[in-house]
């Protein structure tokens, strides 16, 4: 049977949201990056043998590796089974998303690998798709008051980084 998701109010956010609302905040204050590589450069990184068990919060959080809990800063760790996106694996822990960045702003989407019906893709073209918007952008600006529509684009990048933009 599948469950339909509750209806919230217009504007409604749940702990779930702001618990991963707190984790970005954290990991923007302490300076996180990560570039998302392509699923094959992805999938080739994982398979080195150094690259079993994670190592920092890069590897946590950008190639979804899994984790001794002691690794996690505590107030990241919260945030995350807060949010119900921690799995466990052979003992260690493991995000189930990933937090990627582009152009100063990160970005929450699925964990590598990315082969669930519903998955969030973020990557490579996520990149060229946001460098476009910005040149159009930039080259036609839209009328006041115009809308900008983002259906079905993975993590949203196209809205976002025009939001940003246009404001």
């Amino acid at each position: 049977m599948t469950k339909i998701p509750e209806r919230r109010p217009e504007g409604a956010v749940n702990t779930a949201d702001m618990a991963l609302l707190s984790l970005l905040t954290r990991l923007k204050a302490d300076g996180y990056a990560f570039v998302t590589p392509t699923p094959a450069t992805h999938a080739r990184i994982v398979a080195r043998s150094h690259c079993k068990v994670a190592r920092d919060l890069r590897d946590i959080l950008g190639w979804s590796l899994p984790f001794e809990p002691a690794l996690a800063d505590p107030a990241i760790l919260g945030a995350l089974d807060a949010a119900g996106m921690l799995a466990t694996d052979d003992g260690l822990l493991r995000s189930m998303v990933r937090v990627s960045s582009l152009h100063g702003v990160l970005y929450l989407h699925s964990a590598y690998p990315t082969t669930a019906e519903d998955a969030v893709f973020f990557g490579p073209d996520s990149y060229r798709f946001a460098d476009l918007v910005l040149t159009e952008l930039r080259s036609d600006p839209p009328a006041a008051g115009a809308h900008i529509v983002d259906i079905g684009t993975g993590a949203g990048v196209g809205a976002i980084v025009a939001a940003r933009e246009c404001r």
